[in-house]
């Protein structure tokens, strides 16, 4: 587990589980349920659960990215992310973002107000301008240097992204 900014991912070889926190609330996607669990981490070594969200826009949900109140879940079974609001306790589903550049989006990333998806089918980058964080406008897909690329990673600066392979 690595803590960076109030964020932190846990993947499992086995069973995929990606973890994204914000304030008391960790939020975990289970690719084999096709769900997004929610748990209350006031007592980060014993967190209790809060709900299970299935919803039918979460299709083998993979990753995960806050920004603001926005939650966004890659879905790759349907080629989307969703956005959920978590203003409240109870998340609210606002949209799924689909398109013809989205192919198998298993990895997201936010830095400042851009939303950079790794597309594993489409050996691409899709990015978006998150300015309003329920509105996203694409901007552009990159398809040289991403072949399948599994994470993303951007310079400490925002001047280079980097897929992983």
């Amino acid at each position: 587990i690595i803590l960076i900014e109030n964020e932190f991912h846990l993947r499992l070889l086995v069973l995929h589980f990606v973890i994204a926190s914000k304030g008391n609330r960790l939020y975990v996607v289970n690719v084999s349920s096709h769900t997004l669990v929610i748990y209350d981490s006031k007592n980060p070594t014993m967190p209790k659960w809060r709900q299970t969200i299935r919803d039918a826009s979460l299709q083998r949900p993979f990753a995960l990215a806050i920004l603001a109140d926005a939650l966004y879940v890659a879905n790759e079974g349907n080629h989307t992310f969703s956005i959920f609001s978590i203003k409240h306790q109870q998340p609210r589903f606002i949209r799924a973002v689909n398109g013809s550049h989205l192919a198998v989006p298993n990895d997201l990333l936010v830095y400042e107000n851009t939303l950079y998806v790794s597309n594993f089918s489409g050996s691409s980058l899709t990015i978006y301008d998150v300015t309003n964080p329920f509105e996203p406008h694409y901007i552009m897909t990159i398809n040289e240097h991403f072949k399948r690329p599994v994470g993303i990673a951007v310079y400490e600066d925002g001047t280079e992204v980097y897929g992983a392979k």
